[in-house]
């Protein structure tokens, strides 16, 4: 109600006092454009409070039939990032899909899935979701060790079965003819500097720490793959540049194991790699055996 005697007409920027209908509550500097947009939006000369307003017995709900009512239903199907993902209903005016493979697994052991819990497509196609191709992890962290386990695999075949190309940055199984241009750099003077392994941030094995050194040039500690890098270029690393060793190895800082490439292409790289070990497991090369890859043979590496 309007304390005042106004007209909506030429008065909508005027201020008023309110008093709620439904609560009773006085609210004092309202804009009447504010009062007319209320009572049109719930088409009855009400006028309500922000949180009567808000209840479930006035607040505003679409006409529209949701889910298998809608003259818009396609199925309840769709595909975010090469997912299959199925409609479960609406929450909060918002639609909720959740991964055809979670639903599968979930079934299949007759319990909702955690939110921790990672559900893993054995040969890689994010849209091959049956039940032998799913392996349940229970958290992130053991699927990336998972991920990571089937890369090294993967290094291990290097220069076999599996090529670098120096051109595009990519793993690929096709044999290469590249002639690496070989600049005569003078390396022993750098390869002759006291170095200190340092542990990387992302695991505890052998293969996750990295060498460094002292830097002359910025009188402080450096990544020595870095710096090999750098005077393999002939320049300073740019922001959003990366160095990939090729073999996977950090500890082999040889120049030619060294690749200078921006952190898109280096994402790109290591996909390349696990997409190539995607068409081995199909080819029957490497099995996936109780949260590992191994080769056909039985041996299991990383």
């Amino acid at each position: 109600m309007i304390v005042e005697k106004v007209t909506i007409k030429n008065k909508q920027y005027e201020y008023v006092t309110r008093i709620c209908d439904e609560c009773g509550k006085t609210d004092k500097n309202i804009k009447m454009s504010i009062v007319f947009r209320g009572s049109k939006r719930r088409k009855r000369k009400i006028d309500l409070c922000k949180k009567c307003s808000n209840s479930s017995k006035y607040k505003y709900s679409s006409s529209w039939a949701r889910g298998e009512k809608s003259p818009l239903w396609k199925g309840g199907v769709t595909y975010y990032k090469n997912r299959k993902r199925i409609y479960a209903g609406h929450k909060n005016s918002q639609a909720i899909y959740i991964d055809e493979s979670r639903i599968l697994m979930a079934n299949l052991l007759s319990r909702p899935l955690t939110k921790m819990e990672i559900v893993h497509h054995v040969d890689f196609s994010k849209l091959n979701n049956k039940l032998n191709n799913l392996y349940l992890f229970k958290d992130s962290e053991v699927h990336i060790r998972c991920h990571s386990q089937v890369e090294y695999l993967g290094l291990t075949l290097l220069n076999s079965y599996i090529f670098f190309d120096h051109e595009t940055f990519l793993y690929t199984t096709e044999k290469l003819d590249q002639k690496i241009a070989n600049n005569n750099l003078e390396w022993d003077e750098l390869f002759c500097q006291r170095r200190w392994k340092k542990k990387r941030n992302n695991g505890s094995s052998e293969s996750q720490y990295h060498e460094v050194c002292w830097d002359k040039s910025t009188k402080s500690r450096r990544a020595f793959h870095v710096i090999i890098a750098e005077k393999k270029i002939g320049r300073k690393l740019y922001y959003g540049e990366c160095v990939h060793h090729i073999d996977g190895n950090p500890l082999n800082n040889n120049p030619y194991n060294l690749v200078v490439m921006t952190r898109k292409q280096h994402t790109t790289c290591h996909r390349s790699l696990q997409n190539n070990m995607a068409i081995f497991y199909k080819l029957g090369k490497i099995i996936f055996n109780k949260g590992r890859y191994c080769l056909s043979g039985g041996n299991a590496v990383g």
